[in-house]
């Protein structure tokens, strides 16, 4: 079963924006901030898909779904009490191409990359609502491949591979060296928590990290 969520409103604001990128009014960084607010606005059109796909065979350090083999050991652990795994990805959409911006503007480039990951962070919450609509996932977590974790980043590729055209249909393409275009985009597995979990519990700098003691939340 595949939804594919292509018509996501973004919300952007404008003044949320100003504080997180500190940028103070009647300065310069204002006015060429606004523009590009505008620009951003007029193409902003985040896109998502969700894909549920049944386990076939389960390990302990692997599941096998839609055909692939997903070598992590807490994918198949954390999603133990389902007989399906709920693929994703969610991404900013392509539009934001269409802004041109200089080669040299490093800060307008910075300040696209922000208003794009505050876009892909809406299809990402577009779909944990539908999913706590539709399956009664009240506390899901989303485990993603990555170059920091317990799941290798070079295991992306097989996530695409059950994603398969889907992914296209969003404008999501993935590179020979795991890197996603969009460059703000999200991919991975969501699962229904039943236990305990933190994400401080598979993070290779739990040891080191104090958030946890401090009462920071990690995403």
């Amino acid at each position: 079963m595949v939804r594919i969520f292509s018509d996501i409103a973004a919300e952007l604001d404008f003044e949320k924006l100003l504080g997180q990128l500190k940028i103070q009014a009647d300065t310069p960084e204002f006015d060429e901030f606004f523009v590009l607010f505008k620009q951003a606005s007029a193409v902003a059109a985040p896109k998502a898909l969700l894909k549920k796909v049944p386990v076939t065979v389960r390990t302990a350090d692997s599941i096998c779904a839609g055909g692939v083999e997903l070598n992590s050991r807490i994918l198949s652990s954390k999603s133990a009490g389902s007989d399906d795994v709920l693929f994703f990805a969610a991404t900013c959409g392509l539009e934001f191409d269409r802004i041109k911006i200089g080669e040299d503007d490093f800060l307008a480039a910075y300040w696209l990359d922000v208003i794009k990951e505050e876009c892909m962070t809406q299809a990402f919450s577009h779909i944990q609502k539908h999913t706590r609509d539709v399956y009664n996932y009240t506390r899901s977590v989303s485990l993603c491949p990555s170059d920091a974790g317990s799941w290798p980043l070079h295991e992306l590729k097989h996530v695409f591979l059950v994603l398969g055209h889907e992914a296209g249909e969003i404008g999501l393409e993935l590179s020979e060296y795991c890197f996603m275009k969009p460059n703000k985009s999200l991919c991975g597995v969501l699962v229904n928590i039943q236990d305990h979990f933190e994400a401080c519990q598979i993070c290779d700098c739990r040891d080191k990290c104090d958030r946890k003691n401090s009462g920071h939340k990690c995403d």
